[in-house]
């Protein structure tokens, strides 16, 4: 990658996160055929931004790439965003080791990046019914890592009710597969999302609204 003392804004994860948010449309297994890029042009080319995230990455994949990989080395970004776990969740994994995995990767990027603010993203909701296993799971995951939030270089926040009905369920118009997102998905999260990048990017984190965030159930 060109230009990497250039990039304002350093995105990592896996492929909710990247492989079909930068493309117009995916065949994701004959499962998922649109993508986010228009999304992506709107919100993330202007700053710019750079998105290192890839398809099927678990925490211990990510944690590779940005140490032995050196997928970090000549970037220095104001900010990192970063969702990583779901695959994890999806393969088995509990949500305690999970969540080690996510801290593992925080604690990594906070010593590689130490000048960069770290927008921690909650794991998103995914599949149906709303009673299935994974909701829980992923709820346990993101109560055990909300206290990475330290206000000061790590800064967390859950963004996955946008995905979700007021019944529970999860719309394919948002989530097309129930696990990634569609186009208005992407437009949902990146919405939902802006408040807080811009604080980051422009105020250091010192915005009101980081109080509720902190002290969310």
């Amino acid at each position: 990658l060109k230009n990497k003392d250039k990039v304002a804004v350093l995105f990592l994860g896996d492929s909710i996160m990247n492989d079909i948010w930068r493309s117009r449309s995916l065949s994701y297994a004959e499962r998922v055929k649109e993508g986010g890029n228009p999304v992506w042009q709107k919100y993330y080319d202007p700053l710019p931004a750079a998105n290192f995230g890839i398809s099927g990455d678990e925490t211990g994949n990510l944690l590779w790439r940005i140490t032995e990989g050196g997928a970090l080395d000549g970037f220095h970004p104001k900010v990192v965003v970063l969702m990583i776990g779901i695959n994890n969740l999806i393969r088995g994994q509990t949500p305690e080791h999970t969540a080690e995995g996510i801290t593992a990767v925080v604690r990594t990027v906070k010593s590689k990046l130490p000048d960069a603010k770290i927008l921690l993203l909650g794991v998103f909701p995914c599949w149906q019914p709303a009673t299935h296993p994974i909701r829980e799971k992923v709820k346990r995951t993101n109560a055990l890592i909300r206290p990475l939030h330290d206000g000061q270089q790590v800064f967390y926040l859950d963004v996955g009710h946008v995905f979700v009905e007021p019944d529970g369920n999860i719309l394919k118009e948002k989530l097309q597969d129930t696990l990634h997102p569609s186009e208005k998905g992407y437009a949902l999260w990146a919405e939902a999302m802006e408040p807080y990048l811009s604080d980051l990017l422009t105020g250091g984190g010192k915005g009101k609204m980081w109080e509720k965030e902190k002290t969310a159930p």
